[in-house]
């Protein structure tokens, strides 16, 4: 009977033993289930905040970098931009803290509804519910990539990353023989072994719509027409610049560029009309195929007068590197400048140049803050180079000096 009896007691207690663990495991359950719930809210919470600023920030033309480096300053130079999406966010936070509050309440409780004879009860256990979390964590953490993809725009290219400038670039081809401004095959030639990579090379629109290297019809040609004669691409290329150096097509120039397949050419076009320079650049992107090079496109760093320029091109060829000139837009101040800069890093343009007499030292500071190049031109003497890259400039249009007169 005594054994009877320590049997059931023993029986009760290994029930009792079981139900505690039931019930510790039923909570460790429900606090897992918690855990996990308040990670996937949070989760939303912040992919949400970042596809607001992003969306902001696409439809106010704001690049990645840019925001970095708003994000980075505090919005010192943008002051307005956080009231874009400050409101939007702050609904958004109360939405987020509402459905933490609710998600958590539920947690522990059940609903209850009871509609007509039936009553309904929807348990946040059920799989349903947390599959309707999971679902929405999918869906917002989609649209984030979706949205991130498109607000990042990374490009890819084979064969030439964007320019990172160098020291010296040859102004006009670069000087020969005491002589400037002749964009003549000798000087490219002359340039190149000198050491010379980057090569600024003139562009003016023939006759016959065809692109030459030239600076301008009117000196240089010592020819018999007028100063006014715009040439056709034969008549300009059957003279003698200085009656002694080769003119260039932009054929020959591109066919020197297989050639000497190191070298990168900045363009200096000289009409400022849309339509022309949309004109010339589509001759540019024609040209290569034509030579059965359009590679060679990605190594022509794109000198732009304006902002406008930059779509007019970008409209015809997306060409990995840009350098914005200044002599068109006329004197710059501190001002102005940040602004410049500021338009750079908006595309994703690291390089600035400006005639020698406008540069300030503050301006070194203002483009470090927005990851610009500074160039100058035109500089002709070697410790002037010194003395500036002391400064802080990056880079010098020239015609005579050489990378072997500086350190």
């Amino acid at each position: 009977m005594e054994n009877v009896c320590q049997r059931e007691e023993n029986n009760k207690e290994i029930e009792k033993e079981k139900d505690e663990k039931e019930l510790r495991a039923e909570k460790v359950r429900k606090q897992t289930g918690k855990g996990w719930l308040i990670a996937k809210l949070v989760a939303i919470l912040v992919l949400a905040m970042g596809l607001v600023v992003m969306t902001v920030c696409i439809e106010r033309g704001e690049s990645f970098s840019l925001l970095l480096v708003d994000l980075r300053t505090r919005f010192v130079d943008n002051a307005l931009f956080p009231y874009a999406f400050r409101n939007k966010l702050i609904v958004l936070a109360a939405v987020f803290l509402l459905l933490i509050v609710v998600a958590l309440f539920t947690q522990d409780f059940w609903w209850k509804l009871k509609l007509g004879k039936w009553e309904v009860v929807v348990s946040p256990q059920a799989a349903c519910f947390r599959w309707g979390w999971n679902l929405c964590l999918i869906v917002v953490a989609a649209a984030f990539v979706v949205q991130g993809v498109r607000f990042t725009h990374p490009t890819v290219r084979a064969a030439w990353k964007e320019w990172d400038g160098d020291a010296l670039i040859a102004h006009a081809g670069g000087g020969i023989e005491e002589q400037n401004y002749t964009n003549s095959k000798e000087a490219f030639i002359s340039s190149y072994e000198a050491g010379m990579r980057t090569i600024e090379i003139d562009f003016v629109l023939t006759s016959d719509d065809k692109l030459v290297c030239c600076h301008d019809w009117k000196k240089q040609m010592c020819s018999d027409y007028e100063a006014e004669y715009v040439y056709s691409e034969e008549e300009f290329l059957n003279i003698r610049i200085y009656d002694r150096f080769t003119p260039m097509s932009l054929e020959t120039l591109m066919e020197l560029m297989k050639i000497y397949d190191d070298v990168l050419i900045v363009t200096d076009t000289k009409d400022r009309k849309i339509e022309l320079v949309q004109k010339e650049f589509q001759i540019l992107v024609d040209t290569a195929k034509m030579v059965g090079a359009p590679e060679l496109l990605d190594r022509f760093v794109v000198q732009i007068y304006d902002y406008e320029m930059y779509d007019a091109v970008e409209a015809i060829y997306s060409f990995p590197s840009y350098v914005l000139t200044l002599y068109r837009l006329g004197g710059v101040d501190e001002e102005s400048f940040r602004e410049h800069c500021r338009f750079l890093r908006n595309r994703d343009i690291n390089s600035i140049t400006m005639r020698q007499s406008w540069f300030q030292p503050e301006f070194k500071e203002i483009a470090d803050t927005y990851g610009i190049d500074i160039y100058v031109h035109t500089v002709n003497n070697a410790d002037t180079v010194e003395e500036m890259q002391a400064w802080g400039v990056r880079g010098f249009y020239t015609d005579y000096v050489t990378p072997d007169m500086i350190p």
